[in-house]
């Protein structure tokens, strides 16, 4: 019936991707075909994961199994497997191990991550075309693809990681939360000030004060609105969960968005760099930031405990990430402000000592909203100067009074005595963060080449393992779309279900693919798995003998 049944039309293909009976039919056979091929596959071993019983004893391990990278060929010999030395680490937790990417190597996960940050940075550069060319039309068009682009990154940024392998949830966070900053920095604040002539920058109307204007506005309306009234979670709910076709289906439907702290940290980092970037210019931008943070975290608050389910648990890495984009954003600040007070008031016009000639001396009407001025016998004549002096070659840094071209000087008393102070002060703090990076950078990279790289800290804790309620162990899993719990890729009979996290609707064995492939295999070849087929992860439990006496009770 299957084999006779007729191929779906072109709208079903393109509006529904169906591809009909006999297309999935194809696409099992097919997948049969592979699970059979890849049977019989040797697997080497990856990662080993254990979880023991106390803390002290998971230091003691650390502590004698741990050591500098180069200090290989000094290890005790006993702690050695088949004669190579073990990497041992501490992981994160069981719910942030990506299990389907642990046996890619350091080569190909670095290509993959070379490749999409590639591909970011074409992004960029297709959304700063955008930019442009809608600045060209409208300032108010400008601010709003720019609006659009921040809404709609974090959607292309996660389809373009989802190609990396991580083997955790914080490395899939941390690259997420990189590549979002990245977009969201160079297309909201400094496409913006390259495409805004410098000559306008203070100028009133449509330009680059307007569309900075328009940027905060939407950052405190914007946002706080998709989330407030999460307009696809209720068109789910409300519109395609009660028309799905099974439980499975309306279950999903009925998911919750996922708490993000990646996600959370672009949105801040982003507004203090754009209030950094322009709140020398637009001192109104402090204000805006103020305000905005203020809802921020009261409507991120709310999704919290309201709206957002929570996230797999990764560990601090973003955060030591952010102290960077935080430190970038105060040198950010420092060199703005320098530049920004030595190029004030940004009109390429020198005053010189000559006066006006007497043929220029009248009034005069100009644009089309025949604005009147007046030229008189004592106004001074003004030559072109170049005042920006980002575009100085060489470059001008610090920016001082004396980078000035010589008989174009600009700067009055005021900024003769302000300019010294940013322009030292910018350099000071430019080199003390510098400072910390390196300090830093060292103590990560360079350090754990000579000392241990895992060190205890505070007291052990005494309550063990086997004592915790709510406990999670290392159990091997994937997760497939369209599906709501994982599915165990190891044999769990002799494994207490507590230690999996979850509890499915239906009994264990539904979601583990442990008993499908021996059934295509008797399906297709009639033949069985071995016991020694390491296809599989292999999962042990060794309880505590008090634990046995109590379930013996």
């Amino acid at each position: 019936m299957v084999l006779q049944s007729p191929k779906p039309n072109m709208l079903s293909r393109l509006l529904c991707c169906s591809a009909g009976p006999k297309g999935l039919y194809d696409k099992i056979q097919a997948m049969d075909q592979e699970i059979e091929k890849w049977a019989d596959h040797p697997y080497p071993v990856s990662s080993v994961f254990v979880t023991f019983e106390t803390e002290e004893m998971q230091r003691r391990v650390l502590k004698a199994m741990t050591y500098p990278k180069l200090c290989k060929g000094y290890v005790d010999s006993k702690y050695n497997f088949d004669g190579h030395v073990l990497e041992v680490t501490e992981p994160d937790e069981p719910s942030s191990i990506r299990w389907d990417d642990l046996d890619e190597s350091k080569i190909i996960r670095v290509g993959q991550r070379l490749v999409t940050f590639f591909l970011t940075c074409a992004l960029i550069a297709v959304g700063a075309v955008l930019i442009a060319l809608a600045r060209e039309r409208d300032v108010t068009l400008s601010a709003m693809v720019i609006v659009i682009f921040n809404t709609i990154t974090p959607m292309v940024v996660r389809f373009l990681v989802s190609f990396e392998s991580h083997i955790d949830e914080t490395s899939y966070s941390s690259s997420v939360y990189m590549k979002i900053t990245m977009f969201r920095w160079i297309n909201t604040a400094i496409v913006t000030a390259v495409i805004s002539p410098f000559a306008y920058t203070l100028t009133d109307g449509d330009q680059l004060i307007e569309s900075i204007r328009i940027i905060f506005t939407a950052e405190l309306v914007q946002r706080p609105i998709l989330q407030l009234t999460d307009w696809m979670g209720n068109l789910q709910r409300h519109c395609f969960a009660p028309r799905a076709k099974d439980q499975r289906r309306m279950n999903l439907l009925f998911s919750s968005y996922e708490y993000s702290i990646g996600e959370r940290y672009t949105e801040i980092t982003k507004l203090l760099f754009l209030t950094c970037f322009y709140g020398t210019l637009y001192p109104a931008a402090w204000y805006f930031a103020a305000a905005t943070l203020f809802v921020y975290y009261w409507v991120d608050k709310f999704c919290v405990l309201r709206t957002w389910r929570q996230g797999p648990k990764i560990n601090a890495k973003i955060s030591i990430y952010s102290v960077y984009f935080f430190l970038t954003c105060a040198v950010t600040y420092a060199v703005m402000a320098a530049y920004n007070v030595a190029m004030f008031p940004f009109d390429n016009a020198c005053e010189t000592e000559e006066t006006v000639p007497d043929y220029y001396v009248g009034e005069y009407e100009v644009g089309s909203n025949n604005i009147t001025f007046v030229v008189s016998s004592d106004d001074k004549v003004y030559k072109y100067c170049n005042q920006d002096m980002f575009r100085y070659v060489p470059a001008a840094f610090p920016p001082l009074p004396k980078d000035q071209p010589n008989g174009s000087e600009w700067m009055s008393d005021v900024q003769m005595k302000f300019v010294p102070i940013f322009g030292w002060g910018c350099l000071g703090i430019v080199s003390f963060v510098s400072m910390i990076v390196v300090c830093r950078s060292f103590i990560v990279y360079v350090l754990p080449l000579c000392s241990r790289p895992v060190k205890s800290q505070g007291r052990a804790i005494e309550e063990p393992f086997s004592d915790v309620r709510e406990v999670e162990g290392y159990i091997p899993h994937i997760r497939i779309t369209g599906y709501e719990f994982p599915f165990l890729i190891c044999d769990i009979s002799n494994i207490n279900d507590e230690l999996l996290g979850w509890k499915a609707y239906e009994s264990n064995k539904f979601n583990n693919l442990v008993y499908d492939v021996p059934q295509v295999l008797r399906r297709r070849s009639k033949k069985n798995l071995s016991d020694d087929n390491l296809m599989f992860s292999r999962v042990k439990h060794w309880p505590p003998s008090e634990e046995l006496d109590g379930r013996k009770e």
